[in-house]
């Protein structure tokens, strides 16, 4: 009897003990400083293996009753002829969870890995040129948004820093990098993003750049534009918005088959209403805009053995419809459309096989359906 109490006696004492024990003060990873101008990025040479990359997911489409025969007749259907463009093997790096592609005006291909803080450079053929490693200020946690698009524009790429400078919150430093030169430049914007933004797009050209964020998945969503002069100007449009050549196009949710049309006007500083067109079948967002001003539309197909995306003219009187091959989706691959200026149509996937990440890129070109 006198051996059990003793026992319990000691337990008890050990458990008093533990629960007076200090607790770690848990210090959160400090913010990186704010980028310094002079510091140069790596710039390695052509590597032998071949890369690829992605973004805007699609999802793994599913059996339903939509067939072709549901588009409005004034649709012509095209067929997508698509050919492997490039391919790569990333075993051993970081898996990509997230991966964009631009174009520069040569439609040279930049696939930006997150993952890895690496830039990829193809030519228009497919052959690999070189890889671009970021500075590691930009690639350090914190120091990134997981979904941003890396844009292309006059030789540099520009970049969305989440560097908080000056006590200002993250988001507001946007990065530049010259291709040539390597030299590394900042600018700040007008306005900070409100919110953990958790994607965030932007849209460059001669008059200056959309930035489109999105705060929360499904939730909300800002648009607006910086002038070259740094003037701010509010933009229209909602979650999904696609900038090009002074236009904006957009969606809204109360009439989900309809898209938007305003353009920059830049002396009245301001977006004017220009048309709206009604593509005839619901849709999911503007994948891209070629440089006729042509509109490459995925469908909100939640469920179809066939992905269809339909090109519609800014004035609306030309309307195809194509579908995006099949092999393209399955259960363990993640799939995002881009669109060249010159119409062709690449569609850039990220298998998981277990330990190994396997990127592809295909090109692919519209043309008459030869049925």
């Amino acid at each position: 009897m006198y051996l059990k109490k003793t026992i319990i006696l000691t337990f008890v004492l050990s458990v008093l003990l533990v629960a007076c024990l200090p607790v770690a003060n848990i210090k959160n990873t400090a913010i990186p400083d704010s980028i310094n101008n002079t510091e140069m990025p790596s710039i390695s040479p052509a590597i032998t293996t071949t890369a690829t990359p992605f973004p805007t997911m699609l999802p793994w489409p599913s059996p339903t009753s939509q067939t072709l025969s549901s588009f409005p007749e004034e649709y012509k259907y095209m067929s997508l002829n698509c050919k492997d463009f490039a391919e790569v093997d990333i075993y051993g790096l970081n898996k990509p969870q997230f991966m964009s592609i631009s174009f520069d005006p040569v439609e040279n291909l930049y696939v930006y890995d997150s993952a890895n803080g690496q830039i990829l450079i193809y030519d228009t053929e497919g052959g690999f040129i070189r890889t671009i490693n970021l500075p590691n200020k930009w690639t350090e946690p914190l120091a990134y948004f997981p979904k941003i698009d890396v844009p292309v524009f006059d030789n540099k790429i520009m970049f969305s820093t989440g560097i908080a400078v000056n006590g200002k919150p993250r988001g507001t430093i946007i990065g530049t990098m010259n291709l040539d030169s390597g030299e590394l430049g900042t600018f700040e914007l007008p306005r900070a993003v409100v919110g953990l933004v958790i994607s965030r797009l932007f849209f460059v050209d001669e008059q200056g750049m959309l930035v489109h964020s999105v705060i929360r998945e499904g939730d909300s969503a800002s648009n607006y534009f910086i002038t070259q002069d740094g003037d701010y100007i509010d933009a229209p449009g909602g979650l999904e918005a696609y900038y090009k050549n002074s236009f904006i196009f957009y969606q809204q949710q109360k009439e989900p088959s309809t898209i938007f049309i305003s353009k920059l006007d830049i002396e009245k500083k301001e977006f004017l209403p220009v048309k709206s067109i009604d593509v005839g079948t619901k849709l999911r967002f503007v994948s891209g805009v070629d440089k006729y001003n042509s509109m490459y539309i995925v469908l909100s197909l939640h469920k179809s053995p066939s992905f269809y995306m339909v090109k519609v003219s800014l004035d609306g009187e030309e309307k195809e419809v194509f579908q995006i091959p099949q092999n393209y989706f399955s259960e363990n691959t993640e799939t995002r459309i881009f669109v060249a200026d010159s119409g062709s149509v690449f569609v850039l996937t990220i298998e998981d096989r277990e330990t190994t990440a396997y990127s592809k890129i295909a090109k692919c070109h519209i043309s008459e359906n030869s049925e």
